[in-house]
């Protein structure tokens, strides 16, 4: 918990909304390594962590997925489709788990969306774009 919370509070001082949110995921990585090294179940192989786009992409994909006030089993379907798709199965299981934090929250959207248009470039937008419209259908 105390990895969550400083990862979070580290990352939003440095970048803001998606920093905190890319600092919180990267502590609950620290906590649950930090618990399997307790408990005698370490890992040898670095696991490939997900950038700002993935973060990004999952705020966005909550409050698309929130708006209507209710979270639909098509949606979920499709962006854990996607996420299989674009991340590959593992990434995209710790991803999900990142989403359902995301969706019993709230945050301001419009501070990620600013952040989201001054640092991802046009081909990025487009992608978020085109998975956020996936879901809308």
């Amino acid at each position: 918990m105390l990895g969550k919370m400083f990862g979070a509070g580290l990352g939003w001082a440095f970048a803001g909304p998606i920093g905190g949110l890319i600092g919180w995921w990267l502590g609950s990585q620290f906590d649950s390594d930090l618990r399997g090294r307790q408990d005698g179940i370490g890992s040898s192989t670095q696991r490939t962590r997900p950038g700002d786009f993935a973060v990004a992409l999952l705020v966005l994909v909550a409050a698309v997925m929130k708006a209507d006030g209710k979270v639909v089993k098509a949606e979920l379907d499709y962006v854990k489709q996607f996420l299989i798709k674009s991340f590959g199965r593992d990434n995209a299981q710790e991803m999900l788990v990142l989403l359902k934090s995301l969706l019993d929250q709230d945050y301001l959207i419009y501070e990620v969306a600013g952040q989201i248009n001054r640092h991802m470039n046009s081909a990025e937008k487009l992608q978020l774009m085109h998975v956020l419209f996936g879901i809308s259908h």
